[in-house]
């Protein structure tokens, strides 16, 4: 599957909802079940355990978008956040028996 919005574009074998709209944001939700999620930006690497939930949120009239890694529903259970520029890198989820990979990766027209 592939979302685009604004800036923002993630790819990966997922569904993504679309949980909430405010104005020109939007919040994507990814389920994860409580698995490991494996992060890998460039030669940075970091594995979260017990992993509920992804929260994407994205804007139109930003480049900015912000991932918050929650253990569930809810942002009082975020185990870390990020933000990262859309307009230089996207996201790309791999899902496997017991993990999750997610890597946020430059485009390649970035140098």
């Amino acid at each position: 599957m592939e979302i685009i919005y604004g800036d923002l574009k993630v790819l990966g074998d997922f569904e993504l909802t679309n949980i909430r709209e405010l104005g020109f944001d939007r919040d994507f939700m990814l389920k994860l079940r409580h698995r490991v999620v494996n992060l890998t930006c460039g030669d940075f690497a970091m594995q979260f355990v017990d992993v509920g939930r992804i929260l994407i949120r994205a804007g139109l009239t930003t480049s900015s978008a912000t991932v918050h890694i929650l253990q569930d529903t809810d942002l009082e259970s975020a185990l870390a956040n990020f933000s990262f520029s859309a307009d230089k890198s996207y996201l790309q989820f791999t899902a496997g028996d017991y993990k999750t990979d997610f890597a946020v990766i430059r485009k390649a027209n970035e140098i």
